[in-house]
């Protein structure tokens, strides 16, 4: 567990990503903020671990539900394509 101190470089930085995606921001625009407002990459990519840390990924859960198919699915109709000649000159139709 990482403490972070008031006042701290670090605690700036976790604390704007943990804000900003709280507003639903994606990484990516988190980061390109921050280095917009001067941060370097590697605080950057530091406080994104610690947030991470302190904020782990919840897992999806699992659906043990079988895929109910209402209708059988149609096979998607086909049409023989003519060749060249037979368009432009009505040669070889069939």
């Amino acid at each position: 567990m990482v403490v972070l101190r008031d006042g701290d470089y670090m605690k700036q930085v976790v604390s704007y990503i943990e804000r900003n995606m709280g507003r639903g921001y994606n990484v990516d625009q988190i980061r390109f903020t921050l280095l917009q407002h001067g941060y370097s990459r590697a605080a950057i990519e530091r406080g994104m671990k610690i947030y991470n840390q302190m904020h782990p990924p919840m897992a999806e859960p699992v659906k043990n539900e079988a895929l109910a198919v209402s209708e059988p699915v149609a096979e998607p109709v086909v049409e023989e394509k003519k060749g060249f000649f037979s368009r432009m000159f009505g040669f070889f139709s069939k």
